[in-house]
């Protein structure tokens, strides 16, 4: 896949988006469409998806290893509770948005149920 064609498909987190989960679980399938799975490559697309301040946030997770002479990159999992915690969403919050939760135009009652279970299942 080209870069402008991945660039389309990423999901954006703008300023007040606060549904993290949503985000990061679209993010991996993105990925996955793309074929990409260097952890280098994730981590620069992640970026790529968030405005400025979120940019630090996720910057701040790369890890260099002095003794291996490498950079270790984080996965999306720590990605996404990097910046639910620099968001400070409550578990309150994902509760709310679990109710709030509606079928998206042209989504099926399985994909409905799929996401509210990924939802569901992010609350502990």
């Amino acid at each position: 896949m080209k870069i402008s064609e991945i660039a389309k498909l990423l999901p954006r987190l703008g300023s007040f988006d606060r549904d993290i989960e949503s985000w990061a679980e679209e993010f991996n399938r993105v990925m996955e469409l793309s074929d990409i799975d260097d952890p280098r490559k994730m981590f620069a697309w992640a970026k790529e998806c968030v405005p400025g301040r979120l940019k630090g946030v996720i910057e701040d997770l790369k890890e260099e290893d002095e003794e291996a002479e490498m950079i270790i990159y984080p996965s999306i999992t720590d990605i996404k509770t990097a910046i639910e915690k620099f968001l400070d969403i409550t578990p309150q919050e994902k509760c709310f948005n679990l109710k709030s939760l509606k079928i998206q135009k042209g989504e099926s009652i399985k994909d409905f149920n799929w996401r509210y279970g990924k939802l569901y299942g992010s609350l502990t």
